[in-house]
């Protein structure tokens, strides 16, 4: 994939630029010496040839490696002979704050914008695209601060990832490092490593979490709940409809809605009932009147309509209709 050199504006709420220190690099072989003696070993292929310039500022909080760095276009890869000769497998996080890159890792490829942000693993074979004028800000950290990545790390690897709150917060300590004219002591720098790195944790845990798959049993609610809001206005749907829409025996049906608590007809009941409720307090639907909205609903008559709507809310269709209107 090609990444478009040109730079991106950050969108409103992402991370905060910054400006890298550090040393100038004017060589693709001194970028080379530069990232692998700071980071670990790589192989670094630059996009304009000879033509190439790089800063990077870096530092050690305890057991994390932090830099700040911008560069024109190239490429870095860790190889697989690189990879599987490393003595320790680590977490790199990296947050974009200028320009555009590509990660990819596994099966998983990602384009990140300005206010993104990617990790990926040591221990296995990557490869990140610069485009020009790319500015990002990258921790390397044990992969233990993570205490189950094991069971999910191979699902967030070279995703792109929106900041959060925690994200964010990482972020602001690894940048607070380089901005501090304090001189913490060792104790003091490994305290702020951890710290970032328990934010960092919080945040996979979280996103690994919304990428769990469903199991068979959420699949099969979620899917039921969709067939139902679809047809409401269904007078004969019922548990042997609902059966025969989901491919299940009535008895599956059955088991799935004492998940919810009740019964198909009751859940078909009441979500018709709500679905009434929410047009009777509706200004757009003044004209029509309740037993027209009653009949487009499923229900057979406006009298056993209303019985079943008092029951539920307390009051009747017309006594709701004027007091929400």
């Amino acid at each position: 994939m090609i990444i478009d050199s040109r730079s991106q504006p950050a969108p409103p709420g992402a991370v905060l630029p910054f400006t890298p220190g550090g040393h100038l690099v004017t060589s693709p072989g001194a970028w080379l010496d530069a990232v692998s003696q700071g980071f670990l070993p790589l192989e670094v292929e630059p996009a304009h040839g000879r033509d190439f310039w790089g800063r990077i500022d870096s530092r050690d909080l305890g057991s994390t490696r932090l830099a700040l760095v911008s560069s024109q276009a190239h490429a870095v890869r860790r190889t697989d002979a690189q990879a599987e000769s490393s003595e320790q497998n680590h977490l790199k996080a990296l947050w974009l704050t200028g320009g555009r890159c590509e990660v990819e890792q596994g099966g998983n490829r990602s384009v990140l914008d300005a206010g993104q942000w990617a990790v990926y693993e040591t221990g296995r074979p990557y490869t990140i695209r610069f485009a020009d004028d790319s500015r990002f800000a990258v921790a390397l950290l044990p992969i233990e601060v993570c205490a189950d990545w094991c069971a999910f790390g191979q699902q967030l690897c070279a995703r792109a990832f929106e900041a959060d709150p925690a994200s964010r917060a990482a972020f602001h300590t690894l940048l607070s490092t380089f901005e501090s004219v304090c001189a913490a002591g060792e104790a003091g720098f490994d305290a702020v490593g951890r710290a970032m790195a328990m934010l960092l944790s919080d945040s996979l845990t979280a996103r690994a979490g919304a990428l769990q798959p469903l199991d068979r049993a959420d699949r099969r609610l979620r899917d039921v709940r969709r067939i139902v809001a679809a047809r409401l206005d269904d007078p004969a749907l019922g548990p042997r409809e609902l059966a025969e829409a989901m491919h299940l025996s009535l008895r599956s049906v059955y088991a799935l809605f004492r998940q919810l608590g009740t019964t198909p007809a009751g859940y078909i009941q009441d979500a018709r009932l709500d679905r009434c409720k929410a047009e009777l307090a509706d200004p757009a639907r003044r004209r029509r009147s309740i037993t027209e909205i009653a009949l487009a609903h499923g229900f057979g008559d406006s009298a056993h309509f209303s019985r079943l709507f008092k029951a539920r809310f307390g009051e009747t269709p017309s006594a709701w209709r004027q007091r929400a209107g």
